[in-house]
């Protein structure tokens, strides 16, 4: 081949570029399980106490849920975490399905991980959702109230039940 001209599809540098995003793989895996976060705050060891109350005054409803998880302006759920079908997931926090699936949690403990996240890691980037109190760096709307009702935390969590496969 001549110098200067480019191979493949890649455009040369293949390997360099391997290189570098796999550093730059095990340097944010590093950081992040240093930092309390990543696998580590997944497979917790939480007790599976949670809240076994409901919160709302119905029963959830699966598509009032589905609206809230993509809602920008209420659970924007999606902007950090995997559910089917979503445009534009994000991957910062665990994919839901798996964590339904695969998670071994009750519906009392995503209720509380909605509710108070930082119940079970307190280091977790994830925000509350229906505790007033204690919250930083929250938008004066929301500032000393709930992102969501009671009865919305029960629609969440009535959609995250439809992804449970059989």
């Amino acid at each position: 081949m001549e110098p200067g001209k480019q191979q493949g599809r890649g455009g040369g540098g293949g390997m360099m570029r391997g290189r570098w995003t796999m550093t730059l793989l095990i340097g944010l895996a590093v950081g992040m399980v240093s930092a309390g976060g990543g696998v580590a705050s997944v497979v917790s060891t939480a007790p599976e106490d949670g809240i076994s109350t409901p919160l709302g005054s119905q029963p959830g409803n699966p598509e009032r849920g589905r609206a809230l998880m993509l809602d920008t302006d209420k659970g924007n759920c999606v902007a950090c975490h995997f559910v089917p079908d979503a445009p534009f997931p994000g991957n910062a926090g665990p994919n839901l399905v798996e964590v339904i699936n695969f998670g071994g949690r009750s519906e009392a403990w995503l209720r509380q991980k909605i509710v108070d996240p930082k119940v079970y890691n307190p280091d977790t980037i994830m925000f509350t959702f229906h505790k007033t109190e204690g919250k930083r760096r929250v938008a004066r709307e929301f500032d000393g109230k709930p992102v969501l009702t009671g009865q919305e935390v029960e629609d969440l969590l009535a959609y995250l039940a439809t992804l449970k496969k059989p």
